[in-house]
């Protein structure tokens, strides 16, 4: 990967054993597909109005040489869980 990974946590606590998770998996994605350019994950806390609670939601964007592939995933407890199955 050309660029470091860019991480932006809305409304979800700072967390350097997150951080540390997000820049795993990006790493393993690496990795795999040695043509990523850069790789953005933005992970949110949604409001339900119907639910209680809060919805989590994780967005992907990886850029590969002439295309850039999104990728979102919600979870409703875990942004763990978002995040692995949005790398998957």
């Amino acid at each position: 990967m050309r660029d470091p990974v860019a991480i932006t946590l809305r409304g979800i606590p700072d967390s350097s054993a997150l951080e540390r998770y997000i820049r795993e998996e990006a790493r393993k994605l690496d990795q795999i597909c040695d043509r990523v350019l850069t790789c953005r994950v933005v992970a949110q806390t949604l409001r339900q109005p119907k639910r209680q609670g809060v919805q989590l939601a994780v967005g992907l964007a990886i850029t590969l040489p002439g295309m850039e592939i999104a990728v979102n995933r919600e979870h409703g407890d875990d942004v763990y869980i978002a995040l692995r199955d949005a790398f998957e």
